[in-house]
């Protein structure tokens, strides 16, 4: 795993980190803050598995913040998310009512060009 972060997922923006360790109140947790530079994104991770009996930082809640920071979703998992979305959006039209057939067909069409997305 690298320790370098990934750009933001949403703007592309820097992201930063800050690691704190605190005090006995809080049982010498450490505290893994990652975030945007523009602030649109923000994930905090406390680790509780620092050694109880030190100020010192184990990094292992740094490696993890980083992880779940850097985790991305497949192209293709977005892609089929999106088609599901959107065939299941004629199931509540805009009237609330029952979709007419038209509306189910459309919702259809659009699911199949979102999956003609899917890279090959």
């Amino acid at each position: 795993m690298s320790d370098q972060l990934k750009p933001c997922p949403f703007c592309g923006g820097k992201a930063t980190i800050s690691v704190k360790g605190l005090d006995e109140r809080s049982a010498y947790a450490e505290v893994v803050t990652i975030s945007c530079e523009k602030s649109c994104a923000q994930v905090t991770r406390r680790d509780d598995d620092n050694p109880k009996s030190s100020y010192a930082l184990s990094g292992t809640g740094m490696k993890a913040g980083i992880a779940i920071w850097n985790t991305r979703p497949s192209h293709a998992s977005i892609i089929a998310q999106c088609a599901a979305i959107a065939r299941d959006g004629c199931l509540v039209p805009p009237d609330g009512g029952e979709p007419t057939q038209a509306e189910y067909e459309m919702c259809q069409e659009i699911a199949q060009a979102i999956e003609a997305l899917t890279p090959t």
